[in-house]
């Protein structure tokens, strides 16, 4: 089955930049498809950011633009191959303030409370470093910020650790906004995306939350439900799909080129997908509500297309009619459920 590609964010792409320039730095010379399994990206996204650290570099007012860092560009599109090299002496660890170290001290002391890294080498070495150092209270030389993702993803981690409720703003696969209150348990990875397995207070359900979608998350008081505490004694068995298809859901089979990829990964799969022509794949995948199927399809400008059951095919129909200010022929809301 094809990695279907996601976009990265302006923050994501910078986090991910200065990861590469800090592994490059050790490894100068490697496969492009090492990267891809260390830093969890897709080719496409390692190659862009690659590009970006040509471009890149630090600009004095009184003094001479420069690029400290080049990555050959022939054999990184040719070959898939990582040739890295600085070309002026890198002024080693970055300058951070006092609010800065107490910051990532305070962070460390909450990581190593946590079961997973409570016997971290790394993170004790570490902390032996910060209680050594001395803030400077000169601005920063790099300053390092979370992307969204990340800050969501820390979060809901947080979140999961601490058994707590969590309200946010979803944004769900048809892109209609809403409040929404979950016990979180479990983070789930698939196909570039990371999930949460939660308990959903709307629906009174289980159900996985893409933390891409996610905004204005807090925390919330009080204890999870005794429902989600059933999932945690019972974490194992949870399924790891991103999407857990449901009794009544239907089987839609699309045909999809490479920019309507990351359509299918939203659904369950029930097979490996189908080479029709290149680049373009026919697939059944698991929808729950028909009745958004039009929005989703549209958005791919003529990328996607529904090939059965004819209902849906209808829906597509008459939502690209509405939207050309005619009106549909024959499906009603009712049938569509």
């Amino acid at each position: 089955m094809p990695k279907f590609v996601n976009s990265l964010g302006a923050d994501d792409r910078y986090n991910l930049m200065l990861g590469l320039i800090g592994y490059l730095l050790e490894h100068p010379h490697c496969e492009v498809a090492e990267l891809e399994q260390v830093f969890k990206a897709t080719n496409k996204q390692i190659k862009d950011t690659l590009h970006l650290i040509n471009n890149g570099g630090y600009f004095p007012p009184n003094g001479i633009d420069t690029y400290p860092f080049w990555v050959d560009p022939d054999q990184l599109d040719k070959e898939d191959f990582v040739e890295f090299s600085t070309t002026v002496d890198t002024p080693g660890a970055p300058r951070i303030s006092q609010a800065q170290a107490a910051a990532l001290a305070v962070g460390l002391i909450h990581l190593k409370s946590l079961p997973t890294y409570a016997n971290d080498a790394d993170i004790a070495k570490l902390q032996e470093i910060f209680s050594k150092l001395e803030g400077q209270s000169a601005t920063p030389v790099i300053d390092i910020k979370p992307g969204t993702l990340d800050a969501s993803r820390a979060q809901i981690l947080e979140a999961i650790n601490s058994k707590r409720r969590v309200r946010m703003e979803y944004i769900n696969r048809a892109g209609e906004q809403s409040t929404r209150e979950i016990d979180p348990v479990k983070l789930i990875e698939s196909d570039g995306n990371l999930s949460v397995r939660s308990w959903c207070v709307k629906t009174g359900d289980q159900r996985n939350f893409r933390i891409d979608r996610m905004s204005k998350i807090e925390i919330l008081p009080g204890a999870i439900s005794k429902e989600a505490d059933e999932m945690f004694a019972n974490i194992d068995e949870l399924s790891d799909l991103a999407y857990n298809p449901g009794e009544f859901d239907h089987d839609v089979t699309v045909e999809v080129t490479p920019e309507a990829y990351s359509l299918v990964s939203q659904f369950a799969v029930l097979h490996e997908p189908k080479r029709i022509v290149d680049g373009v794949l026919r697939v059944t995948i698991k929808v729950g509500r028909l009745e958004h199927l039009g929005k989703l399809i549209a958005k791919y400008g003529g990328a996607a297309k529904v090939i059965e059951p004819e209902l849906a095919r209808n829906i597509v129909r008459d939502y690209a009619l509405v939207a050309l200010g005619r009106k549909p022929i024959s499906v009603t809301e009712e049938s569509a459920e």
